[in-house]
């Protein structure tokens, strides 16, 4: 698969599972390192592959996964610091573990609240300032010096709603105004 972004794209990417210190495991078997992450987003920089990115991540030592990252308009966002755990939310029998964690599990629950009205607000309202240290057990780290916009300014929307124009990469972006009905679809103006 290729993404098929250009330099007006704002892309989210989230990653939840398992983690540590600058590492995250694909189900056991490979790690990618920070570094990794940071040349992949580098390169992504250099071929106008975004306009914005948005990296979440919800590991152990999530935060940390961003410590490499040096490309401009980038934020990073972790729900656990150096040192911390990130822990799952509730059990699968049948699969023996855990299948979401408690970050993830709490962010959805509240994005999919009120007919996508949360969508509405910026990340530093919708995505970390609900989420205690009682509820996670650790701290949610946020990196946004190297963003356009801080996290007090961009919106969920931004990265979590796929705003279709009828473009394919290359072609000249059609700026649309956008908003969410009561129902949660988006409405474009």
């Amino acid at each position: 698969p290729v993404l098929e972004s250009d330099k007006d794209s704002n892309i989210l990417i989230y990653w939840t599972g398992h983690g540590g210190d600058q590492f995250f495991k694909f189900q056991d078997v490979e790690e990618i390192m920070a570094a990794d992450i940071a040349a992949v987003f580098r390169q992504m920089h250099l071929n106008g592959m975004y306009r914005e990115i948005l990296f979440v991540a919800d590991t152990c030592q999530a935060f940390t996964l961003g410590d490499k990252i040096t490309a401009p308009n980038v934020t990073i966002l972790g729900s656990s610091l150096k040192g911390e755990s990130s822990y799952a939310y509730g059990s699968n029998t049948v699969l023996g573990l855990a299948p979401v964690e408690r970050y993830t599990h709490a962010l959805a629950e509240r994005l999919n609240q009120g007919g996508g009205k949360y969508l509405q607000e910026s990340i530093q309202t919708g995505m970390i300032d609900p989420f205690s240290f009682e509820y996670l057990s650790a701290h949610i780290g946020v990196k946004d010096d190297l963003a356009k916009r801080k996290v007090t300014e961009a919106r969920i929307s931004d990265f979590f709603v796929n705003v279709q124009s009828g473009r394919r990469p290359g072609q000249q972006q059609q700026h649309h105004q956008h908003q969410l009905t009561q129902q949660g679809d988006l409405k474009l103006l």
